[in-house]
């Protein structure tokens, strides 16, 4: 979280108290945007659903993203990371053909959904800007997610082709997969797709010179044979030294990277990518930059995460206008802390 939250405010309040709610509705008055994750029902619970909030702020939007949306039979039901993959599709087709499903790695509905919610997002204050005019914008994780194997749910409604779980195979390319080279739990990933890249691939691995001109479906029928001998070769060379090698030749192959090489990779380095920022409780410390950048308006990034509560005063003083003896006799009352 750290990671994720950069530079936002961390705000804490006691929800439990008619004082603090009052806070929470100085807050809405102050914003283009309110955002919750709540079970569904939960904000309108404590006084903060869409129809308290637009009667309060009728040019306010205002996002609701869960994993099921907010209507249907299994709007309340409640989920992680793992449950969302398995809902949307995306751990049954993840994993090896004789082997149990494979999760994706991390809460992954989680990474999928908020791109979409931004788009709609976007959307609705372009429609204010110009109306006048608030929205209610209501997210499924679940549907989200479903967008990004949309090709495979086409392919079933079309052809009632059920798409299983492939490895590291692929229908578009051969070889392809992840090989094991030189040093310890090292690898290098190549995929072939072009008749090109496999003649490139054969003048630069000797043991594959004499599979001659194989087209795809060929080269997919012999995969074992072919992909065997790429192995060979892969193991008695540096990951990153073979995967440079092939990519002179213009073979499509990178080392697989570790955690740690991030760190250090040349391409990340020369863009910057990497930030120190500091945090409130482990320091100053590195971090991920800004994925995209906008040329009018560069993102500059303040600090890591907030803690839990870090910046209540600052909010409370600077953005919503209480005075300081308006904030000790909240925070004596337990209504922020």
């Amino acid at each position: 979280m750290a990671n994720m939250n950069q530079s936002k405010l961390g705000f804490a309040c006691n929800y439990s108290l008619d004082a603090a709610r009052e806070i929470v509705n100085r807050i809405i008055d102050w914003a283009d945007v309110v955002i919750e994750n709540y079970t569904p029902g939960t904000a309108a619970r404590l006084g903060f659903g869409w129809e308290q909030v637009r009667a309060r702020r009728p040019d306010v939007v205002m996002v609701s993203t869960c994993m099921r949306g907010q209507t249907g039979p299994e709007a309340k039901h409640t989920g992680f990371g793992l449950h969302g993959a398995c809902l949307a599709g995306l751990t049954a087709i993840t994993g090896w053909p004789d082997r149990s499903p494979q999760i994706p790695w991390g809460a992954y509905t989680d990474f999928i959904s908020p791109r979409f919610a931004l788009a709609a997002l976007g959307a609705a204050l372009h429609h204010r800007d110009r109306t006048g005019e608030g929205q209610y914008i209501d997210v499924s994780q679940i549907e989200s997610s479903i967008h990004f194997i949309s090709p495979a749910v086409l392919d079933y409604v079309v052809n009632g082709h059920v798409l299983d779980r492939a490895g590291m195979e692929s229908p578009r390319a051969c070889p392809h997969g992840v090989f094991e080279s030189a040093g310890t739990a090292r690898y290098v990933a190549i995929a072939v797709e072009s008749g090109e890249q496999w003649t490139a691939l054969r003048h630069e691995v000797p043991g594959l010179a004499d599979f001659g001109d194989l087209g795809l479906a060929e080269r997919l029928a012999r995969k074992p044979a072919l992909e065997s001998r790429l192995a060979a070769w892969c193991s008695q060379r540096d990951a990153f030294e073979a995967a440079q090698r092939l990519r002179d030749a213009g073979i499509p192959a990178y080392a697989v990277l570790r955690a740690s090489d991030l760190a250090t990779d040349p391409q990340l380095v020369a863009r910057g990518h990497f930030i120190e920022l500091d945090h409130g409780a482990i320091g100053r410390t590195i971090f991920d930059g800004p994925p995209t950048r906008f040329s009018a308006t560069p993102a500059h990034p303040t600090h890591a995460g907030p803690l839990v509560g870090q910046h209540t005063m600052e909010v409370m003083r600077d953005v919503l206008g209480y005075t300081e003896d308006e904030i000790a006799d909240l925070a004596a009352k337990g209504a922020i802390s």
